[in-house]
């Protein structure tokens, strides 16, 4: 559904270039909720807005069902919805939201189906002449599901989608996304700094750190079995009952400055595990088909004599 192929956006500034997506390729399979995880400031939603078309590429090239978006056109609708992390902010506070979610049939032009599409996504037909200012956040992102998968499209992208609900909410919103899936054998790409949603979600998640991805694989592995420093960090931050009043050990050093990159290993200078190769030579991810890390000495199966030696 998705390829992204050697992906590179670089924004340039007075101060330096500044490599926001570092040669990332990542794909979404058909069916598949693929995720993409990180750090504020990783570079996960710009690679979205690159997607979309949205960001042009500095180099690599982006695929929808193996063709270009430029080849698409304003027929992309058909194939490809989005979902962003406000919907209060992505939905036209000037329009109704019958004329919201109607917009891809507009765009497509077919004939709506409103109440059907309403119902579909949880929300009471009498909505549909209400403007988002006079919806609940979740019935506002319902609105707004509903607008992305009016067409039935193949692949969606969701960038943040819960985050700005509350915690019960959020739960309602993703149990509404896999069943959309299960119907419609929808792919989704899922982007998020919410380690928990992600758990329940994805099949399968790619981990961003400075625009590159450091390690990717099954969901399940990944979680239970971190192999990049960097994963394994990530996910010791994340709150969880077993951990609750103990907070995890700080990463040491500070995130590097992106307009001066570091030599060798982006994580590296952070890392409590890099040796002198690590700060001279750049990892590449290397592993099975569906489980790879970007580290010279990747914590599963990382020996005590290694750790020693550090």
């Amino acid at each position: 559904m998705l390829s992204i192929n050697q992906a590179e956006v670089v924004f340039k500034t007075s101060l330096g270039d500044v490599r926001a997506v570092d040669k990332v390729s990542l794909s979404v399979e058909s069916g598949m909720t693929v995720a993409l995880v990180g750090e504020s400031g990783c570079g996960k939603t710009t690679l979205a807005r690159s997607i979309l078309g949205l960001q042009e590429l500095t180099g690599g090239e982006i695929l929808v069902k193996g063709k270009s978006m430029k080849s698409y056109g304003s027929k992309i609708v058909n194939e490809l919805g989005m979902i962003w992390q406000d919907p209060f902010a992505s939905l036209n506070p000037r329009w109704t939201v019958k004329k919201s979610i109607e917009e891809p049939f507009r765009l497509a032009g077919v004939s709506p189906s409103t109440e059907e599409l309403l119902l579909h996504v949880g929300l009471d037909p009498s909505v549909a002449d209400r403007y988002p200012h006079e919806l609940s956040g979740g019935q506002r992102q319902r609105a707004a599901i509903g607008r992305a998968i009016a067409l039935k499209p193949s692949l969606v992208i969701c960038d943040e989608p819960t985050a700005a609900l509350d915690l019960s909410i959020r739960a309602q919103i993703l149990n509404l996304l896999k069943d959309i899936q299960a119907e419609f054998q929808t792919s989704f790409f899922y982007i998020s700094h919410d380690l928990s949603t992600v758990q329940y979600i994805a099949d399968y998640v790619a981990v961003m750190y400075l625009g590159i991805i450091v390690e990717e694989g099954k969901t399940e592995e990944v979680f239970s079995s971190p192999s990049h420093p960097y994963t394994k960090a990530l996910l010791e931050s994340a709150p969880t009952l077993e951990q609750l009043q103990h907070l995890p050990d700080p990463l040491p050093g500070e995130v590097p400055d992106p307009r001066n990159p570091v030599t060798g290993c982006k994580f590296h200078p952070r890392c409590k595990f890099a040796q002198e190769m690590c700060s001279m030579e750049v990892p590449v991810l290397k592993g099975e088909a569906y489980r790879q890390s970007a580290c010279f000495f990747p914590l599963k199966g990382f020996t005590d004599e290694r750790r020693a030696g550090n």
